[in-house]
């Protein structure tokens, strides 16, 4: 589980001096490769095929051995860039808990410009970048170093979530890049990062059998819950499943929750899944699959809501949340709650309340423009 840091207090403003960009200069300084050697089974593979692609020539490499690891070495870039006044472009190879690790770094990140690529089980922000092949990545930054692309037509500044939350008496706050969720979510999230620390990579217990062995002792939540800051028209979601606030498009597994989503506009989307007994909801996860995976449509946030604000899907949907608070209005003595946040867990005070803040145009990301 990565540590919460304070990046996430200094990150207003973030990006806000946006301009053509010195190729030549980001070039000769370096561009920094960090790989996550332990984001999925292939990723070692990755980095060989890497190294293949990409070459030495102003290209370094660094192998993480933990998550601290990465946020110091991303810290330890950002404060070089910072002294030189000029962007450094880093490559975090590894899965969505990589990049998650990588914004989170202490310091000002507004001199790098982060080239998020897969070697993980999931790459779900990757999704709405459309850079989820590593493959793709070089290729794309051997154009850039080519001048055949010009570098400030594949950067976009992207929003982040600021979550600020309590643990006991102790305050803390964390960047999210793609998705925050509590309730269901977070509690198999808590369960496959669990078995991961048991068992190692090849025993990472999946989410589908995570989520049956989670599913059997799930006790719903209600929770109260305002969106952008409104506290006059604060509301109670009875027999919650899951609360999601999300950036982009996808998450669970390239699952395309959010079709509707940007990684730009300065706003979320809010998801609230409603439980209504262990039958239903499994009957609503093939249904939600089924539209999700295969139809690949857009009818679970579509569908119109009914008197109850749920659609027939069982998701209640609100789009351009800027900010939310909510808090847990019926917790369990003595059970630990966790909440998820681009495939990291972490855990919190149920009796208090977590405060969501979408921070606008907060890192420079590459991306390929869909064709």
């Amino acid at each position: 589980m990565a540590n919460a840091s304070n990046a996430a207090i200094r990150l207003q403003g973030f990006g806000s001096n946006m301009h053509s960009f010195n190729t030549d200069e980001i070039i000769e300084n370096g561009i920094k490769v960090i790989i996550n050697p332990k984001a999925g089974s292939h990723a070692r593979h990755v980095e060989r095929d890497m190294r293949h692609r990409l070459g030495t020539d102003h290209v370094n490499y660094y192998i993480s051995t933990s998550k601290q690891d990465i946020m110091q070495m991303v810290s330890q870039f950002a404060a070089e860039a910072k002294k030189r006044q000029t962007h450094t472009l880093v490559l975090p190879v590894g899965g969505d808990g990589t990049y998650h690790d990588a914004i989170n770094a202490d310091g000002d990140l507004d001199e790098l410009i982060f080239g998020f690529t897969d070697s993980g089980s999931s790459g779900d922000y990757l999704r709405t970048l459309n850079t989820k092949k590593h493959s793709r990545m070089c290729k794309h930054i051997n154009a850039l170093r080519e001048k055949k692309v010009p570098l400030e037509e594949r950067v976009k500044l992207a929003d982040m979530i600021k979550i600020s939350y309590n643990l006991g008496d102790e305050e803390k706050s964390i960047n999210g890049l793609n998705i925050f969720s509590i309730g269901f979510d977070g509690e198999v999230c808590k369960k496959v990062n669990s078995s991961v620390l048991q068992g190692g990579i090849k025993k990472k217990l999946g989410f589908v059998p995570a989520s049956l062995q989670v599913l059997k002792d799930y006790v719903p939540l209600e929770i109260g819950y305002s969106i952008n800051g409104e506290p006059d028209k604060k509301k109670v979601a009875k027999d919650v499943l899951s609360f999601i606030l999300i950036i982009g498009q996808y998450a669970a597994g390239a699952m395309k929750y959010n079709p509707h989503g940007e990684i730009d506009d300065e706003l979320a989307e809010c998801l609230i899944a409603k439980y209504s007994s262990k039958k239903k909801v499994k009957l609503d996860i093939i249904r939600l699959a089924f539209h999700i995976k295969l139809l690949r449509d857009n009818k679970i946030v579509d569908s119109l809501p009914q008197a109850n604000g749920y659609n027939k899907y069982g998701i209640m949907y609100l789009d351009k949340v800027k900010s939310a608070e909510l808090k847990i209005n019926n917790p369990e003595a003595d059970k630990e709650y966790y909440f998820e946040s681009d495939g990291e867990h972490y855990q919190y005070e149920p009796s208090r309340p977590l405060h969501l803040e979408v921070v606008s145009k907060a890192i420079k990301v590459l991306h390929v423009p869909a064709s």
